[in-house]
Order: C-alpha cells, then sequence, then structure tokens
C-alpha cells in the first residue's frame, strides 16, 4: 500500500515536478520571443536596405530630369560629366560609376554613390513619341560590402519615369 503524505493546515508550495514543468515552459515560450525577436530585425533590415535604393533611384531620376531642364536653357551649362544624353541612350543600358568621389554623380554631385556603396544602379531609356521612359534599376551587391537583411539578393528596385522631350 501507498501512503500519501497529506498536507497540514498552513503548509503551502509546489513539488519538485511542478517547478520543473513551469521552468520548462517558460524556457520554450522565451526561446519563441526571442525567435520572433531576432525575425524582426532581420526583416528590418531588409526594409532599410529596398527604402535605401528606392532612395537612390529616385536621386537619379531627378538629376535625369534636372540634366534634361538645364539642357533647355539658351545657354545651358556644361553637364557633360553627368553622362546623360537621352537621344543617344535610347534603347541601351546605361551603369553608373562606382567611384564616390565622381563630380557629378558622387557627393559632390548628385549624391547617388557614397562610401559604402552596396549597390550597383543602371537606367534604361525608351524612346516614345513625347516622352522618355527612363527605368532605373538599383540592385544589392552579393560580394564584398553588402547590405544585410532578409532576402537582400531579391530586393532589387525598378523606378519608372516619364520625362519630357521638349
Amino acid at each position: 500500500m501507498t501512503r500519501q503524505r497529506q498536507r497540514r493546515p498552513g503548509e503551502h508550495g509546489l513539488t519538485l515536478i511542478e517547478v520543473l514543468v513551469a521552468m520548462g515552459l517558460f524556457f520554450v515560450v522565451t526561446i519563441a520571443i526571442l525567435e520572433l525577436y531576432s525575425a524582426s530585425v532581420a526583416i528590418n533590415l531588409g526594409s532599410m536596405a529596398r527604402t535605401d535604393l528606392v532612395y537612390k533611384c529616385e536621386r537619379v531620376v531627378e538629376t535625369i530630369r534636372w540634366v534634361e531642364a538645364l539642357k533647355r536653357l539658351e545657354t545651358p551649362p556644361d553637364l557633360s560629366g553627368y553622362g546623360v544624353n537621352l537621344a543617344s541612350q535610347a534603347g541601351s543600358t546605361v551603369t553608373l560609376p562606382t567611384d564616390p568621389a565622381n563630380g557629378s554623380w558622387g557627393k559632390a554631385g548628385a549624391n547617388v554613390l557614397d562610401d559604402a556603396q552596396r549597390y550597383t544602379i543602371s537606367y534604361d531609356v525608351v524612346d516614345n513619341v513625347d516622352f522618355w521612359t527612363v527605368t532605373v534599376t538599383a540592385k544589392p551587391k552579393t560580394a564584398g560590402l553588402m547590405y544585410i537583411g532578409a532576402g537582400i539578393s531579391s530586393k532589387v528596385v525598378r523606378y519608372v519615369a516619364q520625362i519630357p522631350k521638349a
């Protein structure tokens, strides 16, 4: 026969088994929460990379618009450093230089290129009747200095703009 221990009045507490089960449950819940936190950090870093790439594409389009607008002046300034000539570039892909010290696309110019350049930028030009269609593509680098985050190689950004011809 087994004898059960009866509690005396005023005796409180938990058995060792109850404490171990509670600690195990706490451990499992804590690990799940930490996994969610680390996943959210990776997703946020990927979103930061995409935001940076969209910003760089916008800067390229706005610089091309600016160059095209200045070309319409009676005496346009020398804009040859930018290498923007939509008429001759129609149907081709133009890759921006990678040197952040570039006077046109670097910090001294359009500020598209930076010291920690973790991307490559190019643009395509399509000649339409009344306007140019410019598609700027920014791709994260997959070697060397690069972005970190979830699915970073799939964060390619394509930014499309129409620029009037006259």
